[in-house]
């Protein structure tokens, strides 16, 4: 013999829950989610900007190299991970021979180089720089 159970019980009234809860925690998981992206893409930035001034001291600090060499190598390190519009800068300018350290600096605007939201670095401009001797000798006349 079968026995059959029935519930006498309501079916439950939740047919807008899942409605308002996603409206509630979608806006806050999308703008984690974009605040994280934003940040990784500006620690790249930083990251890249600290390598290729580094590279662009290297190459300045060799007996023989001009400041567009420097120049034209710290650029090639920040097109590696497209940022827009940097500034750099060599000091001394020009070299002369004598110097015994060289520093580049390079700024970039991150209204230019932001992914997601530009607003959360609007008008920040991060800047770094490298000092390295140079490999020139410096000879004294007496």
């Amino acid at each position: 013999m079968r026995t059959h159970r029935t519930n006498n019980q309501q079916p439950e009234q939740r047919s807008g829950v899942v409605s308002v809860e996603m409206a509630l925690t979608l806006p806050i998981y999308f703008s984690l989610l974009f605040g994280a992206m934003e940040i990784a893409r500006v620690n790249v930035v930083l990251h890249t900007m600290e390598n290729a001034a580094y590279e662009g001291a290297r190459r300045l600090i060799v007996p023989g190299a001009t400041v567009a060499q420097g120049e034209a190598t710290t650029l090639a390190g920040l097109t590696a991970v497209k940022i827009k519009n940097p500034t750099v800068t060599v000091t001394p300018d020009p070299l002369t021979g004598i110097e015994t350290q060289v520093t580049v600096t390079i700024s970039v605007p991150l209204n230019d180089n932001a992914w997601v939201t530009p607003n959360i670095f609007k008008d920040m401009t991060l800047t770094r720089s490298c000092t390295l001797n140079t490999e020139r000798t410096v000879t004294v006349v007496e």
